[in-house]
């Protein structure tokens, strides 16, 4: 009535938001409904696992924040290596199918006792491939420091060491204090980033910035004639720290340029750490001597 382990070859969940959301769903739910030709449906224990295996170079459904999917890449050291799988196969023929299930059933790990899927290189590059397109432009902007437009013109994000963070500028030299028009930020943002409601207005924008940097301020530059809004940006290098947050899977694009002589914390985000083979064996032997 249930499927323990299964594997899927080339399906493309990842860009399709319908079957991510049910594959989603049959991953994380304890409970899910069963029906059998000619028999009502009832609900059942969900046991499944799943194995994908594509070619493709987007495949996991992979987010900020994900608990779901370990992703790797396959090494092409063994690529038609006849005499390699031929060792496999016999292996396994000769009792190490039954070996493999029963050092599977002696792991004594409960679900509590599990954390997030390791971080790997090839999570990291799923991560960035599944980006929305509003992370998609801020993270080109923050790795640029510059705000790009269609017509091939930057504007450099504003530099200040006067930024109080937690106060409005108490005064309006836009160069002093890190000011840059909402026109402009939104401009950039409408030439790279299409929605299905139409045109992106300043405030849509304003609030998405204000998701990633909740000490964003907005001010009018009084000295020009038309008053314009602008917003009080924090320095590049407060950005970038804060994006990774969000994001850690651009910690190896973002990170080497921040000053390691800044404040950085010390800690390290749970999704950060690289894992190797090792890492993940010796994860496996701790939990095998509970």
């Amino acid at each position: 009535m249930n499927t323990i382990f299964a594997l899927v070859e080339e399906a493309p969940f990842a860009g399709d938001p319908t079957k991510r959301n049910v594959l989603a769903h049959i991953i994380t739910n304890h409970e899910l409904a069963y029906e059998m030709k000619g028999v009502d449906a009832e609900d059942g224990k969900n046991y499944t696992r799943f194995m994908i295996v594509s070619n493709a170079e987007w495949v996991a459904p992979v987010e900020a924040g994900d608990r779901r999917c370990f992703v790797i890449d396959v090494s092409e050291t063994h690529k038609e290596d006849k005499d390699y799988f031929i060792e496999i196969d016999d292996e396994m023929k000769l009792g190490g199918a039954e070996a493999m299930l029963y050092d599977l059933l002696e792991l004594k790990v409960r679900m509590r006792d599990m954390g997030k899927p390791p971080m790997t290189a090839a999570k990291r590059e799923q991560m960035v491939l599944g980006l929305k397109p509003d992370m998609a432009w801020l993270s080109d902007v923050l790795a640029a420091g510059e705000f790009p437009y269609a017509d091939g013109r930057t504007l450099a994000w504003p530099e200040t060491g006067q930024w109080k963070g937690e106060q409005p500028c108490p005064t309006q030299d836009v160069e002093a204090w890190g000011l840059v028009k909402k026109d402009d930020v939104a401009e950039s943002f409408r030439d790279f980033v299409s929605t299905h409601r139409g045109r992106a207005t300043s405030i849509r924008v304003g609030r998405f910035l204000t998701k990633i940097f909740p000490e964003i301020r907005t001010i009018r530059i009084t000295q020009e004639r038309n008053r314009p809004w602008a917003y009080q940006l924090p320095p590049l290098e407060a950005a970038r720290k804060r994006f990774l947050k969000f994001n850690p899977a651009f910690e190896p694009m973002i990170e080497p340029m921040i000053d390691p002589g800044s404040d950085k914390p010390k800690e390290q985000s749970a999704d950060a750490p690289e894992a190797s083979i090792e890492d993940i064996a010796a994860y496996r032997s701790r939990r095998s001597r509970f």
